[in-house]
C-alpha cells in the first residue's frame, strides 16, 4: 500500500496515479476525503501522543466526528463549502484549520 497521505492537489494526483496502476478504481474526490480524514486523524495522534481517539466522517465532506470508544466527543465542521472544496482551493489553509480545530478540542477536554 502507498502511504503517502496528500497535502496538496500535486500529491493527490500521484497517489491517484498510484492507485490506477495498482488497478484499483479511486476517483480525485475519493483520494481527496481519504486525505481530509488521515491528516485529521495525524493531528489527533499527535495532540494526543497516540491513537486514542478516531476521526471518521459523520456527514461525508461536511462534518468529522471524533470519537472516544464509540462516544461523539467532537464534530469538526468545514470551514465552507466542503472539506473537498476547502482542499482544492487551500489545501494548507485546511490542513491549518484542521489542526487549529484538533489542538482547541484537546486543551478542552
Amino acid at each position: 500500500m502507498y502511504d503517502l497521505i496528500p497535502m496538496n492537489m500535486a500529491e493527490v494526483a500521484e497517489k491517484l496515479q498510484w492507485y490506477q496502476g495498482a488497478g484499483e478504481s479511486k476517483s480525485e474526490s475519493s483520494v481527496i476525503q481519504d486525505s481530509v480524514l488521515a491528516i485529521s486523524q495525524f493531528h489527533l495522534d499527535e495532540a494526543l501522543e497516540g491513537p486514542y481517539w478516531t476521526a471518521k466522517w459523520q456527514v461525508a465532506n461536511y462534518e468529522i466526528a471524533v470519537l472516544s470508544s464509540d462516544e461523539v466527543i467532537c464534530v469538526i465542521k468545514t470551514p465552507s463549502d466542503t472539506f473537498e472544496a476547502n482542499f482544492r482551493d487551500n489545501a494548507n489553509k485546511l490542513i491549518d484549520y484542521l489542526r487549529q480545530q484538533v489542538t482547541e478540542l484537546v486543551k478542552n477536554h
